[in-house]
């Protein structure tokens, strides 16, 4: 079977906010003859170039989701693929670590954490 070759096309933008303030921004990007989306973060401020070339992908069945901490007034993100009955691990800091679990409707659950407050 061969492989569909994308037609991708940009689709819009999504701001991520925190306390009024844009702390970043996702491009979404779409193919127009699939239901695929293919997104791209934007960091203020970062300047290096991705490591990967072209656009960044999640595993099949997957979704793309901003997860966002936000701590002490500060804010952190990353860009993910997420899909129910995944675990996904995060550390706001190096001694926090908090297993998130994505339910059927994409929405997290906090699961054990270790460390931290």
């Amino acid at each position: 079977m061969e492989a569909h070759l994308h037609d991708i096309i940009y689709y819009g933008v999504v701001n991520l906010v925190h306390e009024s303030k844009i702390i970043g921004t996702v491009d979404v990007w779409r193919c127009r003859s699939c239901p695929e989306l293919f997104c791209e973060d934007k960091r203020f401020g970062a300047t290096d170039l991705a490591p990967e070339v072209g656009f960044p992908r999640v595993e099949p069945g997957s979704k793309w989701a901003a997860l966002i901490c936000t701590r002490n007034n500060t804010s952190n993100w990353t860009l993910t693929g997420v899909k129910p009955g995944a675990t996904l691990v995060h550390s706001c800091t190096p001694e926090t670590k908090l297993e998130l679990k994505v339910a059927a409707d994409n929405s997290l659950e906090a699961g054990p954490a270790s460390g931290g407050d």
